[in-house]
């Protein structure tokens, strides 16, 4: 079977046909932006920008340093945001090798082409996830009359609360690599490192890699922990000591190409009929 109809497949029965899935997402992606919307209420903010809303969204939590008497911050939407795609996309691989893929790979015999098929699908959807999240929220600042820039108003500082006020606003320079870029590149090469740990192990077992990273990340500023690179108030535009964008993306495209070669290479031998 040729490598465009593999993809015509997997975009067929890994997209379209899991509609739902993305239907969830911009249901929870719709919640957000009246969460949003109660939280400007609240401090009696009127005005606010495209940047606020996506900050709001992928912000984080600032450097998490223990205190014993300040309880433990966790940025809840940001980490549904995120383990939400991952979630989505761990079974569809391993459902498909279960099943017709075993025959396709057979038919074909082109392991090669399967497999990169399966990974084009792993960042179409990601891409997909992302893409419809930021139409909703393109729709929700067009219904209430926000400004269309990537800016961060002085106040966004206060509307966080995981961290954000030690930062005043005046001092940050984020834009759209912080605020669009990282968030869906962070999430793409953990998405693809999951779908080839689930060569080895279980699905839900290699999303626990996934939840381990964010969590991980979440807890520990560090250069090593990609999903650092996914969080607005780690970035060194905000905190002096955050992490570089470049970086981030230097370390998310090789984790991609390093899942998608090893992946093959392993796939070439891999024993398809033993997979349950």
């Amino acid at each position: 079977m040729k490598y465009i109809k593999l993809v015509k497949f997997d975009l067929k029965y890994g997209i379209l046909k899991r509609w739902y899935t993305y239907l969830l997402y911009a249901l929870l992606t719709l919640f957000a932006c009246m969460d949003f919307s109660f939280r400007l209420k609240s401090f009696d903010i009127t005005n606010f920008s495209l940047g606020d809303c996506l900050f709001y969204f992928y912000s984080g939590i600032s450097e998490y340093i223990p205190k014993p008497d300040e309880p433990i911050q966790i940025p809840y939407l940001w980490l549904l945001l995120n383990l939400l795609v991952c979630y989505f996309n761990v079974h569809y691989m391993s459902d498909d090798l279960s099943g017709l893929g075993q025959y396709v790979i057979c038919r074909s015999g082109k392991r090669r082409n399967w497999w990169l098929s399966k990974c084009l699908w792993n960042f179409s959807s990601v891409l997909t996830y992302f893409l419809l999240s930021i139409l909703i929220v393109l729709s929700f600042c067009t219904f209430n009359n926000a400004e269309f820039s990537f800016e961060i108003s002085e106040n966004m500082n206060l509307i966080c609360p995981t961290g954000a006020q030690q930062y005043p606003v005046s001092q940050w320079n984020i834009g759209s690599i912080q605020l669009l870029l990282m968030p869906i590149l962070v999430c793409t090469a953990i998405s693809m490192l999951q779908m080839f740990v689930s060569l080895f192990v279980r699905p839900l077992v290699s999303y626990v890699v996934s939840i381990v990273i964010y969590f991980s990340s979440m807890y520990k500023l560090s250069d090593l922990l990609l999903g650092n690179y996914a969080m607005i108030l780690r970035s060194d535009e905000i905190a002096t000591n955050g992490v570089s964008a470049l970086n981030g993306i230097i370390f998310s495209v090789c984790l991609i190409f390093a899942s998608v070669i090893c992946g093959l290479l392993y796939f070439q031998h891999y024993n398809i009929l033993s997979r349950e």
